[in-house]
């Protein structure tokens, strides 16, 4: 893959600042509960993905899709990704080797053979009480590679792996409340002492990874490099950050909420980390603090709630590449192995855009 030099150092430098946000992750710790899959549903909606062969395929599901609505079926195809090329279909590494996950853990996946293709997907949502029937009847049609039941994603915070080992949530908010206090009030004895605190403050993680020793290799471009990120939102007006006048930042909009309103306020602090403007006296620095040099792109990839779907994640995906983007951030996680997720960013990757994804919030100093 080819990357500009501007591309590679923002790139490089992004990528190095997302390793140590996450926190560093041995292979030896990762939690098989975070791994575990959940689907995305609410009630008796449902949403499938739908992998086929070629375009006769695609054809095949639409005519099926109306079938079932003359049948009297709520469905519809809410979106369809057409890959650059057909991309094999690649099974989970060590799938069919974990043991004590009752049924209902796993994904709901059906595979034509190993190596099957697939030119695209599209993305089926249902109102049914019977996902596998539904899963049965699309594998059958001519053309149809792969169906999967989309995932949640989600904020992979401390709460939700706590949540999904069904701990102490409640517990661990309390002790990082009382931290968050006890370093507030550190805070306030510093500024006493020293009469005042600095006006904008570089967090630790912009020198851990040496952001700054790429700042002059990274030119002003008449095109800057446009950045995505796929998260909760962005605030927008936000003092510290790049604006949609003056630095045309733009956005995705999804589940019936505005990319430009982080009600969560995680995708803002993941920009924030990417891009926020330095040397203006307020906040923090950031990996990227000339925003001459760059310009954001954000996907509502996630609600205000901090969750969503594997499926609409895909979809922030797909129009930060529409859009331009050279690179993605993804700080999110979700349970389980998608074999058409894979092939899209695949897909995305062979088309020179790079993608950086969170590896998880766990693990000790292995790595």
């Amino acid at each position: 893959m080819f990357l500009s030099k501007g591309t590679l150092n923002l790139s490089l430098a992004l990528a190095f600042t997302a390793s140590a946000a996450i926190g560093k992750v041995s292979a030896v710790d990762a939690d098989p509960l975070i791994a575990s899959y959940e689907p995305y549903a609410t009630g008796s909606k449902q949403t499938l993905l739908v992998s086929y062969r070629d375009d006769s395929g695609h054809d095949n599901v639409v005519n099926r899709v109306e079938k079932m609505k003359g049948e009297g079926k709520k469905v519809k195809e809410s979106n369809n990704h057409k890959l650059n090329k057909t991309h094999s279909l690649k099974k989970e590494k060590g799938a069919g080797t974990k043991k004590g996950k009752s049924e209902k853990d796993r994904r709901l996946r059906w595979l034509q053979e190993d190596g099957a293709i697939t030119a695209g997907f599209s993305v089926l949502e249902f109102e049914t009480d019977d996902i596998k029937a539904e899963i049965a009847a699309l594998s059958a049609i001519d053309g149809v590679t792969a169906v999967e039941q989309d995932g949640m994603m989600h904020i992979n915070t401390m709460e939700y792996q706590q949540k999904l080992r069904g701990g102490a949530a409640d517990h661990i908010r309390e002790i990082q409340d009382a931290i968050s206090a006890t370093a507030d009030e550190l805070a306030e004895d510093a500024e006493a002492q020293h009469g005042r605190r600095l006006a904008e403050q570089t967090p630790y993680g912009i020198d851990m990874v040496n952001a700054s020793h790429v700042w002059e290799y990274t030119p002003v471009m008449t095109d800057p490099i446009k950045i995505c990120v796929v998260d909760t939102g962005y605030d927008l007006g936000h003092e510290d950050l790049p604006t949609e006048s003056v630095h045309g930042v733009d956005g995705f909009d999804q589940y019936g909420q505005l990319w430009s309103v982080d009600g969560h306020g995680h995708g803002t602090h993941c920009a924030g980390t990417i891009g926020a403007i330095g040397g203006n006296g307020k906040g923090v620095t950031s990996v990227n603090p000339d925003p001459s040099k760059f310009t954001f792109f954000i996907g509502k990839g996630l609600s205000d709630s901090g969750s969503g779907s594997g499926s609409g994640v895909m979809a922030a995906v797909a129009a930060c590449v529409e859009a331009g983007a050279k690179v993605i951030s993804m700080s999110l996680g979700g349970g389980g192995y998608s074999a058409t997720s894979n092939a899209a960013y695949e897909d995305y990757y062979d088309a020179n855009v790079l993608i950086v994804a969170a590896a998880g919030n766990g693990g000790n100093s292995a790595l």
